[in-house]
């Protein structure tokens, strides 16, 4: 039973689909209209009924620079056809007339120098059939490739499309150049077809950039339709699946005479081009990935600008392989339709990626060539020219990458905008690496420190090892290395003694009070006539003073400018001018004060009676004259000659008094 019902099942399934397939009865069927052609239609002409007959030798003998006649659609329509028709034929004269001088060498009626002239006047023409073409949507990488097969494909399409009478499209014949005709349409479309012509103020009536994308479709979709001019000779077919440009070289007669599925075509290639594209590029990856091996076992150089030079090695090797790949297949393999596209805009896009990173290379080899001399070595100004190098090799790269995507059909006023939008982000977020490089250039601008200069930097002192245009290296006198942000070190106080004129010294020593005031005359005497005759001070600037006297030792300052920059040659000038000091005191019988206490013990006489009455009669005196300066001071100054005198000695003083102060 329920083998049954699946057996009706098929059999009704079969006859939903012979339904389909022949049109359910009663229905009206859908008749395939055969396409429109000048043989069965009056308001159609065949191709041939726009061709204007010429010689191209003397066309452009006469006239070499005249352009196509862009003057009206019809003017356009004539001249495309006109021109495509005879560089046509021109180009198939010379591809037999060749073949038969190749092939067996039978006899041509053309000579070589025909053949040639045959191919530079149907280049010349198919220069002139581009002029029609508005190619402005194509990638410039791949105009020049394209611009050429889509004329081609144009030329067998309306090989194979009814055409309308050439009276019933606007304008003037082809030849006429009238581009001030009055009540011109400004854009006409070929009936029944999408095919349009619009008009450029510049240029005249163009096909325009929708046509020119999608000439390729429409080719496929009549490419089985029979030619109206009965040509056996597809022009495309010819030339895609030919190599060399328009005549094949030589040995295309043995790929002829092979065996006839390397004819074949897949995806617009025939099996030959494939072999060859593919035979071609594992050639060339192999070569370079040997010249890798090799280079990669190479020892790298010491030097810094040989490094850079090394480094250029693979990607100038790289780019001249793709250079060559490019040629091979395009020029002589005849890479066509979209493979050619495709690999174009491949190689297009790595060769200009390639080329930046070889120009950024170049630069910063030129960088390392003149950062290698020993005055730029590790400075300030080999980090802003470092800085400098590395900024113009990133803006080199930009401009190439940029032109590249607009050959390419990126657009750059995108990129632009993007990127404009982008670096915003970028500043913000690169705030402090901002501020740190405008350190890096008041550095540079104030030149306030160097490498190898001895500097104290806020509460730290070491010497400068580098500066960079972020940050600078300082080595401290425990020889820590200390990283300070330029930012940082713009805004703190630096004392730079390496730059100093000259050293300035200033000592104070404090010596015993046992010392008697002429050994003191005698010790400052002496020590500043040795500071003075020294040939390492300045001599007007030695000061040589008793200071006075301190808790502990009779205080005397030493002072003079050493003529030494240097900090090691300032410290062995102030080590001899300090053992000479040593000397002297020494000599002269005195002492370093020592942190001791010293306790004098005398008899105590009192105080003197007669000079205690003097004072008293004195200011007795003053009082009764109303000019005691106390508690306010007079306006006349109070002298007394008779006054007594200080003691002369020291040791008096000792005696005087019942104790002395002690040290």
């Amino acid at each position: 039973m329920t083998k049954g019902i699946r057996i009706r099942a098929w059999v009704i399934l079969a006859s939903f689909f012979i339904l389909i397939i022949h049109g359910l009865p009663g229905l009206p069927q859908a008749q395939s209209q055969p396409l429109a052609s000048a043989e069965n239609n009056a308001d159609f002409a065949p191709p041939s009924a726009y061709i204007r007959a010429f010689d191209a030798n003397e066309m452009l003998t006469e006239y070499p620079l005249a352009p196509a006649d862009t003057s009206s659609p019809r003017a356009s329509l004539e001249s495309f056809i006109s021109l495509m028709s005879e560089a046509n034929r021109l180009v198939l004269e010379a591809y037999e007339a060749n073949r038969k001088l190749l092939d067996l060498g039978e006899e041509s009626a053309l000579t070589d120098s025909q053949i040639d002239q045959r191919i530079d006047l149907a280049r010349v023409l198919f220069d002139r059939a581009q002029e029609i073409f508005d190619f402005s949507g194509l990638p410039t990488a791949t105009r020049e490739e394209t611009a050429l097969e889509n004329i081609m494909l144009m030329k067998e399409i309306l090989d194979r499309i009814p055409l309308p009478l050439p009276e019933t499209i606007p304008g003037n014949p082809a030849g006429s150049y009238t581009y001030d005709v009055p009540d011109l349409p400004d854009r006409w479309t070929l009936p029944q077809t999408r095919i349009t012509l619009q008009k450029d103020e510049n240029s005249g009536y163009l096909f325009t950039p929708e046509t020119v994308a999608n000439i390729p479709n429409y080719y496929e979709q009549i490419k089985d339709f029979p030619s109206h001019q009965g040509a056996t000779q597809d022009l495309f077919q010819f030339y895609t699946s030919s190599p060399g440009d328009l005549l094949p070289p030589p040995w295309y007669v043995w790929i002829e005479n092979a065996d006839p599925w390397l004819m074949e075509v897949y995806e617009g290639q025939t099996v030959w081009q494939w072999i060859a594209l593919i035979g071609l590029a594992v050639l060339l990856t192999a070569a370079f990935l040997g010249l890798r091996h090799w280079h990669v076992r190479r020892p790298v150089p010491l030097h810094a600008a040989r490094r850079k030079l090394f480094h250029l090695t693979l990607p100038v090797a790289a780019l001249l392989a793709l250079q060559l790949l490019q040629y091979l297949a395009v020029e002589e393999i005849n890479i066509t339709s979209h493979v050619v596209i495709g690999l174009n805009l491949v190689i297009e896009a790595v060769s200009w990626a390639l080329l930046a990173i070889i120009v950024y290379l170049i630069i910063d080899f030129v960088a390392a060539t003149i950062l290698s001399q020993d005055r730029y070595r590790e400075t300030l100004d080999a980090s802003i020219l470092r800085t400098g190098f590395r900024i113009l090799g990133i803006t080199a790269v930009l401009c190439l990458l940029g032109y590249g995507a607009t050959r390419l059909g990126i657009p750059l006023f995108g990129v632009i905008a993007g990127l404009g939008v982008g670096g915003l982000a970028i500043a913000l977020a690169a705030q402090p690496t901002l501020e740190n490089l405008i350190g890096g250039i008041i550095l540079y601008a104030d030149r306030m420190v160097r490498v190898g200069e001895f500097c104290q930097f806020g509460e730290f002192v070491g010497t400068v090892e580098s500066i960079g245009i972020r940050s600078t290296r300082v080595r401290a006198l425990d020889r820590t290395l200390v990283t300070v942000a330029n930012a940082d070190l713009a805004k703190m106080r630096i004392v730079n003694y390496t730059r100093r004129d000259r050293t300035y010294l200033r000592r104070f020593f404090g010596l015993r009070y046992e010392t008697t005031p002429d050994q003191l005359r005698t010790i400052l005497m002496d020590i500043r006539a040795y500071i003075t005759n020294h040939p390492d001070v300045m001599d007007d600037t030695v000061r040589v003073r008793f200071l006075g006297y301190n808790g502990t030792a009779l205080e005397i300052e030493v002072a003079a400018d050493i003529l030494k920059s240097a900090y090691e040659d300032f410290l062995a000038v102030q080590e001899d001018i300090f053992f000479a000091i040593y000397d002297i005191i020494q000599k002269n019988g005195s002492g370093f004060a020592l942190p001791s206490t010293t306790a004098y013990f005398a008899k105590d006489k009192g105080l003197a009676e007669e000079r205690q009455k003097a004072a008293e009669h004195k200011a007795e005196d003053l009082r009764g004259a109303h000019e005691l300066p106390y508690p306010s001071y007079a306006k006349t100054s109070c002298t007394d000659n008779s006054a007594p005198s200080a003691p002369e000695t020291t040791e008096e003083a000792y005696k005087d008094g019942k104790t002395a102060a002690a040290r």
